[in-house]
């Protein structure tokens, strides 16, 4: 599997976990508005949300990273491409100035 494939595919869980998280959100909201809760319920409340908030920003990270690295790879290689490029120019013109040497 490509990185690309693997950052699409991570894009696709990112967007599912977006929506999940956003029903959790209500959710917790909805607890919270009932006012029912007592004080221990709340500071579980505030863990848990705590807890999946970060797991949110890390899941976020990772796939910022990946696509950074995607982008970095494929700058390298064009670079790669580029000097290659280069090197058989430099060469083609070594050559070239080697012959006209010899025939003077």
């Amino acid at each position: 599997m490509s990185l690309e494939e693997v950052i699409r595919e991570l894009n696709e869980k990112l967007k599912k976990r977006e929506k999940t998280h956003t029903k959790f959100k209500g959710f917790v909201e909805g607890l919270k508005a009932g006012g029912q809760l007592t004080q221990t319920e709340k500071d579980m409340l505030w863990i848990i949300e705590y807890v999946i908030d970060g797991f949110k920003n890390s899941w976020d990270d990772i796939v910022s990273t990946l696509k950074l690295q995607l982008q970095t790879t494929k700058r390298v290689s064009s670079l790669e491409t580029k000097m290659s490029e280069i090197e058989s120019n430099v060469l083609q013109l070594r050559q070239t100035l080697d012959r006209m040497v010899q025939d003077k």
